[in-house]
């Protein structure tokens, strides 16, 4: 380990494999995934190969209670950045976890809904999806790159590696900071980075019953569009839970005068009343038709892990 005071750890195994890092608290107020990995940093892992760095996203933010200081975070890990996003603290963060990322072959992203109600999912694109089978999700969000750009995960896919964010509910949800810190642990497990299970983890497997099926199927979610409010004031006309449906001509919100509807019909995600113009207000999904089965991973090299030998072949 190094630099522990830094709030970031880095571990290592005795034989080569992959890299992976595990990101928590990019938005300050997502407590189950922070919780996750502070447990996880006090306890951590044994590596029997590759390499594992565990970090605070946004450490300022995390003290303060709040998403952000200045910008959002996920939003800034990209070159096309105003000056004033180039002059917040989140950029300095932005820079030092593109670093790590730099060096990594996957990243994990831990965060959580301010929607109550919402379930576990997942936001990642095809090629990782058979690291899937180990996390406790079900639906899986894909193609929202191109509408919230500067993301953790996106970043890792510009450049042809794998990234994962792991929506671990509703961030009051009481499970929650345990869905989160099992889900690192059974990616390190499939992942071949340790020996074992720790028996408090392996008592918590029982946690996912609610969450996933063996061999389930995965519900599939495309972003096909991302409404930005035109007024000051934005609001819902009542609460939009993560995924629910929304009925063609249905009028979702008001924007100042504007009264909010589709002629078509779609399911809403991260829905939000919004007091500033310009914001993210809600996220426009597709569900696929048919759900993917899950894929299983190919065995994994006992030498030097590439990206590539997890993707679907």
């Amino acid at each position: 380990m190094s630099r522990p005071y830094q709030g970031i750890v880095e571990l290592a195994g005795a034989r080569p494999g992959p890299s992976l890092t595990v990101l928590a608290g990019i938005h300050g107020n997502e407590l189950p995934g922070i919780l996750a990995l502070r447990r996880m940093m006090r306890r951590p892992p044994q590596l029997r190969r590759g390499r594992l760095t565990m970090l605070y996203g946004n450490p300022r933010a995390i003290l303060l209670g709040r998403r952000q200081t200045e910008q959002n975070l996920n939003r800034l890990l990209r070159d096309d950045l105003t000056r004033s996003q180039r002059r917040s603290y989140e950029y300095e963060r932005a820079c030092l976890i593109r670093q790590y990322l730099d060096n990594s072959d996957l990243c994990l992203d831990l965060h959580a809904s301010s929607t109550p109600g919402s379930p576990v999912f997942a936001i990642t694109e095809k090629p990782a999806f058979p690291l899937l089978t180990r996390l406790p999700v079900r639906k899986v969000v894909t193609n929202i790159d191109p509408f919230e750009p500067g993301s953790t995960d996106g970043y890792m896919n510009s450049r042809g590696k794998l990234g994962i964010c792991v929506e671990c509910g509703f961030l009051g949800d009481a499970d929650a900071a345990d869905l989160a810190e099992l889900c690192v642990w059974n990616l390190l497990d499939e992942l071949d980075m340790i020996e074992r299970l720790p028996t408090r983890i392996s008592s918590l497997q029982f946690i996912q019953a609610d969450n996933m099926l063996p061999r389930r199927k995965l519900e599939l979610y495309t972003v096909t569009g991302i409404y930005k409010n035109r007024a000051k004031e934005f609001r819902l006309t009542r609460a939009y839970r993560d995924f629910q449906p929304v009925s063609p001509d249905e009028i979702i919100a008001k924007d100042g005068d504007l009264r909010v509807s589709f002629a078509y019909p779609f399911h809403v995600l991260f829905a939000q009343d919004r007091d500033r113009p310009g914001e993210e207000c809600f996220l426009q999904l597709q569900k696929e038709l048919k759900a993917c089965p899950p894929l299983r991973p190919a065995p994994l090299p006992r030498g030097v892990w590439r990206p590539d030998c997890c993707r679907e072949s």
